[in-house]
């Protein structure tokens, strides 16, 4: 698509994306200054005022709407058009399609049933609608986007630096943190442990990526690392390990394999030393029992099975039912075949991510494709485990890694580094 506005056309979705990265990335940093999170899970905290959990929905609306304003009037002064017919754009399609039927049904039955959180996730999966669309005529910068995680990446650091300085000068305590226990786990700016712990994979890679400066890369990395400890997410340190393990492999041939080998071993020491802590120590005994109560919870989840009635696999129960694993909850809540949409976009998009990623070897890749490789293996691995589909802003990330998996396939397709490509 070629227009008289440069600008607009060029760079509408590279905006689009930027706003979202930086509204997913920050609009939760109120949680630990003002002690706002949920009293049920932060006993030093109070709940989150209903308006200040809506805001970031209402922005998201506000985004999409601004976008689609912006193209209907690039596209209707510029008369341009767009070969619909064109069978290179097919997965725009299906993406738009699945996207667009997944978030009008979530919508739907919010409203019917009065349900808020399916509310909320029929907003989130409206973003890939949007986003999809854009990938046919728009241009997306990929390091635009990752300069935005290289400067969070320090901002992580840095608040775990003073919330852990707070805790042990004035024994001030974060979000999901338990007094005169050693349950005390940090979410940096998200307040989030379970946020954090899945975000490090794009975070992880946009330091080791693309920094250039040796000492400053190892010492972010491992600063990250540490973060990554301190979430005590057990899942999430479990899914960030396997994605690096299946990322690497999958994506490296010949020579590659090589790092597969480094990253296996490293992981694998992490792994031992991880185990012997908690084996040996006395805190880490603590640490085992202060899970017991979290491992049980996960371990029933197999209790909702007898639920899963005929209606219920349809996705038109009247109630709210839902579980510590995110793959099951939304068959509890929206049906099978919505979990199976669901779930196919997230694959799809690795697939397609690891297939251009691979095509363009020996050249170096767009990094954004890589970073999200990774994050979406963690994403579905993690989802096993947790309710991850109702974390924000990690389901937001998922829905934007499918977006990009979308750009990336309408670029290596086309052949046209200037109408998709990811830069």
């Amino acid at each position: 698509m070629r227009t008289s506005h440069r600008w607009r056309v060029e760079n509408v979705a590279t905006y689009a994306f930027q706003a979202l990265f930086i509204l997913g990335l920050y609009y939760t940093w109120y949680r630990y200054p003002f002690k706002i999170n949920a009293k049920n899970t932060s006993p030093t905290y109070a709940d989150t005022p209903a308006w200040l959990q809506g805001g970031k929905y209402i922005l998201i609306i506000g985004v999409l709407l601004a976008v689609g304003v912006i193209v209907a009037v690039v596209v209707f002064r510029s008369r341009a058009r767009i070969n619909l017919r064109d069978r290179d754009i097919l997965f725009v399609f299906v993406a738009g399609g699945l996207f667009s039927g997944m978030s009008l049904f979530a919508i739907i039955k919010g409203v019917v049933i009065g349900d808020t959180d399916s509310l909320k996730l029929g907003v989130i999966l409206g973003v890939g609608i949007v986003l999809s669309a854009l990938s046919v005529g728009w241009k997306l910068v990929g390091r635009r986007l990752v300069k935005i995680l290289s400067i969070f990446a320090i901002v992580v650091i840095l608040v775990d630096a003073v919330q852990i300085l707070l805790y042990v000068t004035t024994g001030r305590l974060p979000a999901l943190a338990y007094a005169h226990s050693v349950s005390i786990r940090f979410g940096s700016i998200l307040d989030d442990p379970n946020g954090l712990a899945f975000l490090m994979p794009l975070l992880l890679g946009a330091v080791l990526f693309t920094w250039k400066h040796a000492f400053w890369r190892i010492v972010a990395a491992s600063s990250l690392v540490i973060a990554l400890v301190l979430t005590q997410s057990l899942t999430g340190i479990a899914s960030c390990l396997l994605a690096a393990l299946i990322g690497t492999f999958t994506l490296g041939r010949g020579r590659r394999r090589r790092r597969f080998w480094a990253v296996l071993g490293v992981s694998l020491g992490f792994m031992a030393i991880l185990l012997a802590v908690l084996l040996l120590s006395g805190i880490g005994q603590k640490f085992l029992q202060a899970k017991a109560g979290s491992f049980f919870a996960h371990s029933t989840v197999l209790s909702a099975w007898p639920r899963l009635d005929v209606m219920t696999l349809l996705g038109l129960n009247g109630s709210v039912v839902s579980s510590e694993s995110s793959y099951l909850s939304l068959v509890l809540q929206f049906g099978l075949p919505f979990t199976l949409a669901y779930c196919f976009l997230g694959v799809a998009a690795v697939v397609i991510l690891r297939r251009v990623i691979r095509a363009d070897s020996p050249r170096r890749p767009p990094m954004i494709y890589v970073l999200f490789y990774y994050f979406l293996i963690a994403f579905l691995i993690g989802s096993i485990n947790l309710r991850l589909s109702d974390v924000f802003p990690v389901n937001l990330f998922y829905v934007m890694g499918i977006a990009v998996s979308v750009f990336a396939v309408v670029a290596s397709r086309r052949k046209e580094r200037d109408v998709a490509v990811i830069d």
